[in-house]
């Protein structure tokens, strides 16, 4: 196949995980590089998890969870006793080159299925984003699990050592180069955040971040902010041989900013791309007219309005509209809202490209929890002399617990045997389950929930009526996607990120736009067949 064509490695019939390879004669680059959870899912969970600091690429690649594209990753995450093992894998996956050399990734947004397995690509692959995508980026990995999966932003690198892989103690972090598309917001902060080191025994070292130019390597690049449920979410269009590619990332028309989305699908109909690559998570799910942040801050002021107990909110603070939402619930019910030291690291960090960005030390409803902990983190120290008028520890909360809304997630209900709350209210305002795994995640969560005899609201998997409203979905609704493809009309749309392309196929079908679902590692041309 010659011409310029579109290779999805990620994302082919899945939820997540995005890594869409798109070259010409002129080269190549990737839309996204991310984690897909179900393929994940279906090895690792918990406390059984990829032995990516000892062994590299290597248990991605033989369960198939990285591209097999041997060239594309840094050379410092392979162990030679097992390249041949993991060589001989990738040659017989659907898609195996040995020629792929991108100019860069192009990088949607700061949510791990689509950027969390960039940090196995060589140290010299570009990244693009806004500018709150890559802070938010560096927030996560600062505060963070450690290890090589993690090292999106910068990596510890590493040398072999009798067949494992060991990091090198001597040297510094090194930051891969980053470029930042709405390089106004890159405030003398931001560069300041970007500079400091996680550790107080090494320094960041490498490249600095720098202003994107407009073009990547051969390519000309158009960057358009879209709404999401996290903040700086973009989509990109790519200048190629046979015209404009499109691709949006994830989005929806439903939230506070829902008209960034219609105004990129403006300038795409104008655009008239030759391929559209488009996510559809939520074609073939009749879930009605999608609730609005509006809708769960309504229903959570009801909630907590009539609650005498502690109420647990489930919702993930790179959410700002959640979070905003959820300071309103604790000003209507006199509150104090508390967030996780990492939370605070996140806002702050934010607060440097977004100066708006809610804060403890500006906002008299927002406070920071204090675990019991041992040694300390270098991050963490931060946190506690920044905050250290607005921290409540688990003896507070214990004491008063009508008093707080506490943010936890799934993985932070262990801090709930501290606190042990007599009755109250858990509040599920996060993302939907849409694998089986985390339905599993849900029953496990029941189990906490009853343990202290909390109510549990907004649960997903109830078709009540009294969970609805709870959670505003990042992703547009099934009618929300067609009405945007129908306007911009590209020639040919590649549906992504969703279990059901066959469903757009059927929707679209008589409307002019040759509509071709992918295939993992198989290559579509982008004219019209």
């Amino acid at each position: 196949m010659t011409g310029t064509r579109i290779t999805v490695y990620g994302g082919a019939g899945q939820i997540g995980g995005n890594k869409i390879l798109l070259e010409d004669g002129q080269g190549q680059l990737f839309f996204d590089f991310g984690l897909n959870f179900e393929d994940s899912g279906k090895y690792f969970a918990d406390f059984l998890s990829p032995r990516a600091s000892t062994s590299g690429i290597y248990d991605y690649l033989m369960i198939d969870l990285l591209p097999p594209l041997p060239g594309l990753y840094r050379p410092d995450a392979s162990v030679e006793v097992l390249n041949h093992a993991a060589l001989q894998r990738a040659r017989q996956a659907n898609g195996y080159r040995e020629d792929i050399d991108p100019v860069g990734v192009l990088a949607s947004h700061a949510h791990m299925d689509h950027i969390g397995l960039i940090s196995f690509l060589t140290a010299d692959t570009p990244v693009v984003s806004t500018g709150t995508t890559a802070v938010i980026a560096k927030s996560i990995q600062d505060s963070g699990m450690s290890g090589m999966s993690a090292e999106v932003v910068y990596q510890n690198e590493r040398r072999e050592v009798d067949d494992v892989l060991k990091s090198d103690r001597r040297g510094n972090l090194q930051r891969r180069p980053w470029l930042v598309v709405d390089h106004e917001s890159w405030t003398p902060a931001a560069n300041d955040f970007w500079g400091e080191s996680s550790r107080s025994t090494k320094d960041m070292a490498g490249h600095a971040a720098a202003v994107f130019q407009g073009e990547l390597g051969p390519f000309a690049v158009r960057h358009y902010p879209v709404d999401h449920s996290i903040p700086g979410a973009a989509a990109y269009a790519v200048q190629t041989a046979e015209g404009w590619v499109a691709y949006t990332g994830d989005f929806r028309t439903h939230g506070r900013h829902g008209e960034l989305t219609a105004r990129f699908a403006e300038e795409m109909r104008a655009l008239r791309p030759t391929a559209l690559i488009c996510e559809a998570t939520r074609a073939g799910m009749s879930d009605g007219k999608p609730s609005t942040e509006a809708d769960v801050r309504d229903r959570s002021i009801e909630v907590v309005g009539s609650e005498k107990g502690l109420v647990v909110a489930d919702f993930g603070p790179r959410n700002i509209e959640r979070l905003a939402s959820f300071l309103d619930v604790a000003e209507s019910t006199d509150r104090k809202l508390v967030v996780l030291a990492r939370d605070a690291h996140l806002l702050a960090a934010l607060a440097t490209v977004q100066p708006d960005t809610p804060s403890p030390q500006s906002d008299s409803h927002l406070w920071v929890y204090k675990d019991r902990e041992g040694q300390t983190a270098t991050w963490k120290k931060g946190i506690w002399e920044r905050c250290k008028n607005k921290i409540v520890d688990w003896r507070e909360v214990a004491r008063s617990p009508g008093a707080y809304i506490i943010c936890l997630s799934f993985y932070d209900l262990p801090r709930l045997l501290d606190i042990n709350p007599d009755g109250g209210c858990y509040i599920y305002s996060t993302a939907e389950p849409y694998t089986e795994e985390q339905e599993i995640d849900v029953a496990r969560m029941r189990a906490w929930i009853d343990r202290f005899g909390m109510r549990f609201v907004g649960d997903p998997c109830s078709n009540s009526d009294e969970d609805h409203g709870f959670h505003a979905s990042g992703h547009a609704s099934e009618d929300e996607v067609l009405d945007f493809v129908r306007h911009v009309s590209p020639r040919k749309l590649i549906p992504v990120h969703t279990q059901s392309p066959r469903r757009i196929v059927e929707c679209l079908d008589g409307s002019g736009i040759a509509v071709e679902p992918p295939s993992a590692g198989v290559a579509i041309g982008v004219t019209q067949s």
